[in-house]
């Protein structure tokens, strides 16, 4: 569950701190709201805090508000954070955006091969409608996730030998270079593309629900992001879905009492891990 010392947890949730206080500052000038979701969620929910043994910060915004961040932070961020995306990191294997603190490394095991900025960082997910329709909702996600698989391929050659592991290594490896040599003849700025577009497909709709459409983990009531509540996160004011507990039971079905975490609970436990001006994996 947590193979971090007390001291580099201390630390790591400080850096976090950081972080969000300058995500914070730039939603106030831009005029827009994220809020906070999964692990994040729970301990603003239970304790206004951390959970003591997470290691990162996840938030969410609506897509309009996630691409008018995405568009201008960069221009205002503070010197020393990193605002990652596709238009700012080409070779990022992330769908979503994460805002990584210079100076810092928190590289993840199966993306230590990557060259881009591995700084300790915070997850902003966007939020889509689901529409309505139960056979069209799963229709909808399914095709998000296959959009993202394809994505995700072509930014990390592994992930298809991974996914042919039922085949001999060397033939797996074989089809997998030529698979990615193929696929990096299209910019990835066309995956990316596509991956949005089919996501928001019924962001003009009234519909019950939002989600993550990639993970549709965090479904929640739309009403919930309409109006969010204001609450705090490490003495940071934050915003939270309307029905936080409502979310939190959806997500988290297991998680009936805060006493149940350290059973349930997993972080990332990162292959390196500094604080320093180390740049080098």
């Amino acid at each position: 569950m947590n193979n971090y010392s007390e001291t580099d947890l201390a630390q790591l949730h400080e850096e976090l701190r950081t972080i969000l206080k300058e995500i914070v500052r730039i939603c106030s000038v831009l005029n827009i709201k994220c809020f906070v979701t999964g692990g994040t969620a729970i301990g603003a929910y239970y304790f206004q805090g951390f959970v003591k043994w997470d290691d990162d910060i996840d938030l969410g915004m609506k897509r309009d508000d996630y691409e008018k961040f995405m568009k201008e932070a960069p221009s205002i961020i503070s010197k020393g954070f990193f605002i990652q995306c596709i238009k700012t990191e080409p070779n990022t294997p992330f769908y979503f955006m994460k805002v990584r603190k210079d100076n810092t490394l928190f590289v993840q095991q199966e993306f230590k091969d990557i060259k881009m900025h591995h700084g300790i960082f915070v997850d902003i997910f966007p939020f889509d409608n689901i529409p309505d329709n139960h056979l069209l909702a799963k229709i909808h996600t399914r095709l998000v996730q296959y959009l993202h698989g394809s994505f995700f391929r072509r930014q990390r050659k592994q992930a298809i030998v991974e996914g042919l592991s039922f085949f001999p290594k060397w033939m797996a490896e074989t089809f997998a270079a030529l698979h990615h040599a193929i696929h990096k003849l299209i910019p990835i700025s066309f995956f990316s593309w596509r991956l949005k577009i089919v996501s928001s497909l019924f962001n003009k709709r009234d519909s019950q629900y939002v989600d993550v459409i990639v993970t549709s983990i965090d479904r929640m009531q739309s009403e919930s992001i309409k109006e969010l509540v204001s609450i705090k996160f490490e003495g940071i004011d934050v915003w939270a879905p309307k029905d936080l507990k409502g979310y939190l039971k959806n997500h988290y079905p297991k998680l009936e009492t805060p006493d149940m975490l350290e059973t349930l609970w997993t972080n990332h436990v990162p292959y390196k891990l500094s604080f320093s001006n180390n740049k080098e994996i």
